[in-house]
């Protein structure tokens, strides 16, 4: 995977944006209490609402209802701590966006990477989607950068699409983000160098942005990636 740097008429770049109407100095979010809260499919609806509720009032950036933990590696309903998880149809999300927009936070559902699911939960009229996979079907599935450009034929820009990476690498956001993802996502950052490493990853996007002559997120360009996506991911 490699750049094609575009100099002339180049400017500094601006790596910030404005997701559910937060402004963010980088196009990712962190699955944390204050970023996007991860709630499992439980089979009990009411423990769904409880979290969407817990969420609402802890100012949450947007929860997350996480159908690739639908499965455990045998194929079954996962249990985890807090209840079994259950199935879900666009019926079920569409009540739990009804419920999400009364208690005031975006709803995402988090473990697409098909069309059909795509437009499924875009007819159910949920706030957005995050584009990911469990890791035990790593070796097995399409990553969601591959699934990236198919999925935004669907959407079309009528709801925000990220893209769940496994690192702070800037590369692959870069990547991400010029195939047209509204933001990435991903684990948060650990230890008390977590500042210093935000702004490592910042200066990191804003040099990729700027060699390859994308000023701001709004011109990013997918032209400027040489790739063959199926062997780098």
């Amino acid at each position: 995977m490699k750049i094609e740097t575009r100099y002339l008429s180049g400017r500094q770049a601006d790596t910030k944006t404005t997701l559910f109407g937060r402004n963010m100095e980088l196009p990712v979010c962190f699955y944390t209490d204050e970023g996007i809260v991860v709630i499992p499919p439980y089979e009990d609806v009411e423990k769904i609402e409880a979290a969407l509720e817990k969420a609402a009032e802890a100012h949450a950036l947007a929860a997350g209802i996480a159908l690739d933990m639908l499965f455990d590696e045998k194929g079954k309903y996962l249990e985890i701590p807090g209840g079994m998880t259950g199935p879900k149809t666009m019926e079920d999300l569409q009540d739990l966006q009804s419920f999400a927009k009364k208690a005031g936070i975006p709803l995402l559902v988090k473990g697409i990477l098909s069309q059909r699911d795509a437009y499924q939960c875009l007819k159910a009229g949920v706030s957005g989607i995050i584009l990911s996979r469990p890791v035990w079907l790593k070796e097995k599935s399409i990553s969601p950068i591959e699934a990236l450009p198919e999925i935004l034929k669907v959407t079309a820009g009528e709801i925000p699409v990220l893209v769940e990476l496994e690192n702070a690498d800037m590369m692959d956001t870069f990547t991400a983000m010029a195939l047209g993802a509204d933001a990435v996502c991903r684990k948060p950052l650990q230890g008390e160098e977590r500042e210093e490493i935000l702004c490592s990853m910042q200066d990191e996007l804003r040099c990729l942005m700027s060699a390859a002559g994308c000023r701001d997120l709004s011109h990013m360009d997918s032209t400027v990636i040489w790739k063959n996506l199926k062997e780098d991911h």
